[in-house]
């Protein structure tokens, strides 16, 4: 997690490439059998050293990272910095939809966020637009409560 950024509070906190590998190494002796990072909420978190080292370190413990990630610009950024699986998801583009695909990432679609970005609707953009797109597609998905990659036991938000 990135100092300052979404949840902060109630998850490990780190900046920097070091301190994100230190991260992940503490929550794999903690017993982590996934990572999950904050990658935005009304802003894009982390810089690309970070994620690049987050990712890295998580792949090299033999572990899943997943993030959260609500809207295009997110999910194509952690896609291409090689996040597993996507939290939440939300409006997309074609070409973020054909990167989750090629990836073969899972979205773990949950409706909090799609409720409130329903808002949004009345200026233009379809929360679940994107996520019609990508299941229709064949992205892989679950609702949130039946993770669609490995089950974990211990799930920790970094």
């Amino acid at each position: 997690m990135q100092t300052g950024g979404h949840t902060y509070w109630c998850c490990r906190e780190a900046s920097g490439p070091d301190e994100m590998r230190r991260a992940v190494r503490d929550q794999v002796r903690g017993g982590a059998d996934l990572i999950k990072i904050m990658a935005c909420h009304d802003r894009l978190e982390f810089t690309d050293e970070e994620l690049d080292a987050v990712v890295d370190e998580t792949h090299r413990n033999g572990l899943t990272i997943t993030a959260h990630a609500t809207y295009d610009a997110c999910i194509a950024r952690v896609m291409r910095h090689g996040v597993d699986m996507i939290e939440h998801g939300g409006s997309m583009s074609d070409e973020t939809i054909q990167l989750l695909l090629e990836r073969g990432a899972y979205i773990c679609t949950t409706f909090s966020p799609v409720v409130l970005q329903a808002e949004m609707a009345r200026v233009g953009l379809s929360a679940m637009s994107g996520l019609r797109s990508c299941t229709s597609l064949g992205t892989p998905h679950s609702s949130h409560s039946r993770p669609a990659a490995r089950p974990a036991e211990n799930v920790v938000q970094m």
